[in-house]
């Protein structure tokens, strides 16, 4: 049996959180002296460089949840507006239903004159040919299937055939576990903020995240401590394969040993 210890270059510097553990980092973060909206603010801008890197200039289709995931995506919307990129905001819910930080940021792209459409069923988007998608729908800490609207817009976007860039998690995917719940977005890339997601690398996450894009928005490392116990490291693949015994040229299924 291949044993590993912590220091061992088996290991990248990678870490991996839980979307609980991310939550209690992210309220340090703020309680070290960085307000909410100021974080939500960064991951906005973090998102939208990213996009104008990848897809310049391209009419941009992002749909949002009401809660911080939808946040994100409204400061996207707000700065696509600000420098003259055509953008529109598919709101998936009640909109008396966004609070704190989002509602900010919501208000913020009332303001800058964002369009945004309301919607109650799929059926009322418009049709989207061009562009790219942004996924501000679920966010991380999903534990059942998405609900029926946001469901609809999962099927919607994965028939677009269009890129698509997921804001922390593409949504539909559990971020503890990288098991898929019913259904998810299928990514292009994703952008994950402050800590990388356990689901973004296990399971069936590897299949619909596309490229994983991370950014610490300078958070202090005291936030972190209080996982500290409960630290999960990614593995170096190649230095794993590395260890392993060469294999023999004649090897067959049963030279290799047997399960029971």
């Amino acid at each position: 049996m291949l044993t590993v210890d912590s220091e061992s270059p088996l290991y990248t510097d990678v870490y991996l959180y839980t979307a609980e553990q991310s939550r209690l980092i992210d309220k340090n973060t703020v309680a070290s002296g960085i307000a909410g909206y100021a974080l939500m603010q960064k991951a906005g801008l973090s998102a939208f460089e990213l996009i104008q890197q990848r897809w310049p200039d391209q009419l941009l289709h992002i749909f949002c949840g009401t809660g911080n995931n939808g946040g994100d995506g409204f400061v996207i919307a707000s700065l696509a507006k600000q420098q003259g990129i055509e953008a529109t905001i598919y709101l998936c819910g009640d909109a008396d239903k966004i609070a704190n930080e989002a509602q900010l940021a919501y208000k913020q792209a009332v303001t800058d004159g964002v369009m945004i459409m309301p919607i109650d069923t799929a059926t009322q988007l418009p049709a989207i040919e061009n562009g790219v998608i942004v996924d501000a729908l679920l966010g991380t800490g999903l534990s059942q299937a998405p609900r029926a609207l946001a469901s609809e817009c999962i099927t919607l976007i994965n028939a677009l055939l269009l890129p698509v860039i997921a804001i922390d998690v593409p949504s539909g995917l559990c971020s503890d576990s990288g098991q898929i719940l019913a259904q998810a977005i299928k990514a292009d890339v994703s952008i994950s903020f402050i800590t990388q997601k356990r689901g973004l690398f296990t399971a069936a996450g590897s299949g619909v995240v596309g490229e994983r894009i991370f950014d610490d928005l300078q958070a202090p490392l005291t936030a972190y401590q209080a996982c500290e116990t409960e630290k999960v490291r990614l593995l170096n693949l190649n230095a794993l394969l590395e260890n392993l015994p060469a294999r023999d040229a004649g090897a067959h299924k049963g030279t290799m040993g047997h399960a029971a």
